[in-house]
Order: structure tokens, then sequence, then C-alpha cells
């Protein structure tokens, strides 16, 4: 039987790069299959029409391949200026459940909240193709965007995000 023992030098560098680790993803709590709970209608209604709600909300889908295309994207950007106020919100419109998205979310690393709202939000809430990036500002939808999107366009509609949060 062979043992394995760790000299200090081995442990210091297990620290470093488990401090990097919390540093580079800065110290986010990454979004796991327990993070995606079921919202109802009536939550998802509240959070869009509350006028503090500022933010980008993407639907999206497991089945769905741009959605799992543009997610990168929005890691990078929400990586960015997460800290200078940018909310983003996921939104889950699979069939499947709320379990369907969890493992392309973890595989991803997707660090920002993500809710199944499931079929009954395609219809209910204007998801008429995915993925959709509805831009919210001070509680009203004022952009629907189609599709994929990429940095250059989703850029400067952050920038103005920040600056009406801050």
């Amino acid at each position: 039987m062979h043992t394995f023992v760790c000299s200090r030098g081995l442990w210091r560098v297990v620290h470093c790069v488990i401090l990097m680790a919390i540093f580079w993803t800065g110290g986010a709590r990454l979004v796991s299959a327990a993070d995606i709970q079921p919202i109802s209608s009536e939550e998802y209604a509240s959070f869009l029409s509350d006028p503090s709600t500022t933010c980008l909300v993407v639907g999206m889908a497991s089945w769905c391949a741009p959605c799992k295309e543009e997610l990168p994207t929005l890691v990078a950007l929400y990586n960015e200026f997460s800290s200078k106020g940018l909310c983003i919100r996921g939104i889950s419109l699979d069939y499947q459940g709320a379990d369907a998205m969890a493992p392309i979310l973890d595989a991803l690393n997707v660090p920002f909240p993500v809710v199944w709202l499931g079929e009954q939000g395609l219809e209910e809430f204007g998801f008429y193709a995915i993925p959709m990036t509805l831009v919210v500002k001070q509680g009203e939808i004022t952009e629907r965007l189609i599709g994929v999107q990429s940095e250059n366009t989703l850029r400067p509609i952050i920038e103005e995000l920040i600056t009406r949060t801050n």
C-alpha cells in the first residue's frame, strides 16, 4: 500500500491555485443545478415590472444551440461588468424542468442567476424566439433582442444600463 505525503512546498502550490481560482472568479459563486429554482408567472411579472429592475433578461433552453453559443459572451460580459452594477438574469424555458439547463450552466461556469419559468413563459411573456434578450430599464422592457447577440451589440447596451443603475 502506498501513501502520499505532501511536502510544505506542494501545499503552498495547492493553496496558491485555490486562491487564484477564487480571485479569477471574483469570489463569485457559480450557478449549479441546485440554484435553478422554478419561478411562477406572477413572480416573474413582478420582477419585470419592478421600477428598480434594470438588467438583461435572457430567455434560453437546453435544446437551443444558439443559446449555448451565446452564453460564453454573456458570461464574459457579466464577469467584466458585474462589479460595476450589471444585472443579468437567465430564464430557462425548458419543457423538461428546472434541471434541464443545469449541465450547460455548470459546463460554462455561468455566474449569474438562472431561474426556470418553463414553457408557460413562451407565450405569456412574449418569448417568441430564443435566445431572446430583454433589455429591462426601470421595470419596462425597452428592447427584445432576438437571436445570438455579439459582444459588440451588447457592450453599449450594458454600458448604458450601468449608467442608469449608478
